[in-house]
C-alpha cells in the first residue's frame, strides 16, 4: 500500500492561517496611501490662474454661462471636486466654446471624477457616438475622447475631453485604475483633473476641428508649469 503522508495538525494549520492573516493585515496597513500628491506639488494648483483669459484668437466671454453643463449634479460637486472652472470663450468670427475644468485633490475610486459618458446622460443628454482621438500638439499628442451628445433637436453639443491623474493623461477607466494603483503602491493619493471643451452645432466634424484648434491655442498660451499639469509630465 502507498505510504500515507502525515497531515499537518490542527494547531499547525491554525498557526499558518493566523500568520497569513497577520501578514495580509500588515501589508494592507502599510500600503494604504497617506500622502497627498496635491500637498507635494511645488506650486498649489489654482485652475483659475492656469487658464488665461485671452489667447490666440480667443477671449473670455463675460456673458452668462448658464448653458454650460456642470460636471456633476450639485450635491456631488463638493464631494468630488475641490475646484471647478467654467468659462465661455469667443473668437473674432463669433464662434463660442465652453470650457469646464474639474479638479479633485483625491482620485481614489470613491472620489474619482466622473466622465462625460456618465454625467451627460444623468442630465438628460443622449450620447450618440464616442471615440478615442489623438490631438496633435507641438512635440506630442493628446490622448482625448470625443462625444456627440444632444438634448433635443435644439441642443446638439459635440464635446472633446481628456483626463489627468497625477502626472499622466489617462484614457478610460482601466488606464486610470493602473495609474491609481501605481501611486497607491508608493503610498500616495493622486490628484486629477478632467478638462472638457464643447460647442453647439450639428456638424460634428467641424465642431471637433474647432475644439481641437481651441485646445491647441489654449495649451500653447499656458505657462510651462500649467501646461505640465494639464498634459501630465509623464507621456505614454
Amino acid at each position: 500500500m502507498p505510504e500515507t503522508r502525515a497531515q499537518p495538525s490542527i494547531l499547525v494549520r491554525a498557526g499558518l492561517a493566523l500568520a497569513l492573516m497577520l501578514g495580509s493585515a500588515w501589508a494592507a496597513h502599510h500600503t494604504i496611501p497617506r500622502t497627498r500628491l496635491a500637498d507635494q506639488r511645488v506650486a498649489r494648483v489654482e485652475i483659475q490662474d492656469f487658464v488665461p483669459d485671452r489667447f490666440g484668437s480667443w477671449r473670455l466671454d463675460t456673458r452668462d454661462t448658464l448653458g454650460v453643463v456642470n460636471p456633476e449634479a450639485v450635491e456631488l460637486q463638493d464631494k468630488l471636486y475641490s475646484q471647478i472652472l467654467t468659462r465661455v470663450y469667443q473668437d473674432d468670427g463669433g464662434h463660442r466654446v465652453m470650457l469646464v475644468v474639474a479638479y479633485g485633490g483625491d482620485q481614489r475610486d470613491q472620489l474619482a471624477f466622473h466622465y462625460p459618458e456618465i454625467c451627460y446622460p444623468a442630465q438628460g443628454f443622449v450620447v450618440a457616438h464616442s471615440a478615442n482621438v489623438d490631438i496633435p500638439l507641438a512635440g506630442r499628442t493628446l490622448a482625448a475622447r470625443q462625444l456627440e451628445t444632444s438634448k433635443g433637436p435644439l441642443r446638439v453639443e459635440p464635446l472633446t475631453y481628456w483626463a489627468v491623474v497625477g502626472d499622466r493623461v489617462v484614457r478610460g477607466r482601466l488606464d486610470r485604475n493602473f495609474v491609481q494603483l501605481r501611486y497607491g503602491l508608493q503610498g500616495t493619493i493622486p490628484d486629477g483633473a478632467l478638462v472638457r471643451v464643447s460647442t453647439i452645432g450639428t456638424d460634428a466634424s467641424a465642431e471637433f476641428a474647432l475644439q481641437a484648434a481651441f485646445i491647441e491655442e489654449m495649451l500653447a498660451a499656458m505657462t510651462p508649469a500649467a501646461r505640465d499639469f494639464f498634459l501630465g509630465q509623464v507621456q505614454g
